[in-house]
């Protein structure tokens, strides 16, 4: 299933109508980065080193060019990895924190309620098939 997102992804940034292949190879390098590693401790600074941009200038074309701050991106992503995983899988909501980058699972919680507006174990109620179990 990995492999299998991993191409459609790839197909999909190298459409010349995509919005990802027109990014600056420093920003998409970074957008890369941080869709490998969700579950490391991603900082703005850690992405400028590894895309050799100062801060100022990261972040000023990271905004341009995504329309989020590098930490709303991440924040975002970390989420929806999230949702994705409450939705696919029965594992508890702390190894899912864990997953996406969270080691502090009530703060994850605390996290993911103010983006979906309800707490991790509500959102996996209200999305999974009829029939299916919980945890």
């Amino acid at each position: 299933m990995n492999s299998l997102e991993r191409v459609l992804i790839w197909a999909h940034d190298f459409n010349p109508t995509s919005a990802f292949s027109k990014l600056d190879d420093r920003i998409r390098r970074a957008l890369e980065i941080i869709g490998e590693r969700l579950k490391d401790r991603l900082t703005v600074e850690s992405l400028c080193r590894e895309v050799g941009l100062s801060r100022s200038r990261f972040t000023l074309l990271f905004n341009t060019q995504v329309n989020l701050t590098p930490q709303a991106y991440v924040e975002a992503t970390r989420m929806a990895r999230a949702a994705q995983l409450l939705q696919s899988s029965t594992l508890p909501v702390s190894l899912i924190a864990e997953e996406v980058g969270f080691p502090n699972a009530y703060y994850f919680s605390t996290r993911f309620r103010r983006h979906f507006g309800v707490p991790p174990s509500a959102y996996r109620g209200l999305t999974e098939p009829a029939g299916g179990a919980s945890i």
